[in-house]
């Protein structure tokens, strides 16, 4: 829960969505600023909400999400379901790594081994957005069941790790 700082909601209560959108109702929400709140049920009216007390700041943005299509071996495009009826569509570069150019017999090799493992895992994946790039890409952790494919691609030599900015 964060206090809308701009726009319509200013100074009101709203569900941080992430990618910059915000839950807001008229009802006031029973929750204060700083607690983290899960959908439990109910309709796109009427949520079902509930505080989460195990969860940490680390559990925040992380989404279910859906293979659009792989841009090269570091970039790719998803719908990202964001809960209460809303997807958005991102484009999400791998936190930590950069890929060869796509143009590079190595840029397709990193290309072909993430669409692979994003085929094992039909499309669907889980991604923990940080923050975003200078291209206003966010930033991801992906993770397809227990595979992190951040790391899988810096093991076999088709990234390079690098450090953020």
């Amino acid at each position: 829960m964060v206090r809308a700082e701009h726009g319509p909601y200013e100074g009101k209560l709203v569900i941080d969505l992430g990618f910059s959108t915000y839950f807001h109702r008229e009802k006031p929400f029973k929750f204060k600023e700083g607690d983290i709140v899960s959908l439990v049920g109910a309709t796109h009216a009427s949520p079902l909400l509930k505080k989460v007390t195990s969860a940490t700041e680390a559990d925040l943005y992380t989404y279910p999400a859906f293979v659009k299509e792989v841009l090269d071996g570091d970039t790719f495009t998803a719908f990202v379901d964001l809960g209460f009826g809303m997807t958005t569509i991102q484009t999400l570069r791998l936190r930590g790594l950069d890929a060869r150019e796509i143009e590079s017999a190595e840029g397709q090799e990193a290309k072909e081994y993430l669409e692979k493992a994003l085929r094992e895992g039909k499309g669907s994946l889980l991604i923990r957005t940080v923050k975003s790039d200078k291209y206003d890409r966010y930033l991801a952790d992906l993770f397809v069941g227990k595979r992190y494919l951040n790391q899988e691609l810096v093991e076999h030599g088709l990234a390079a790790v690098v450090e953020e900015v």
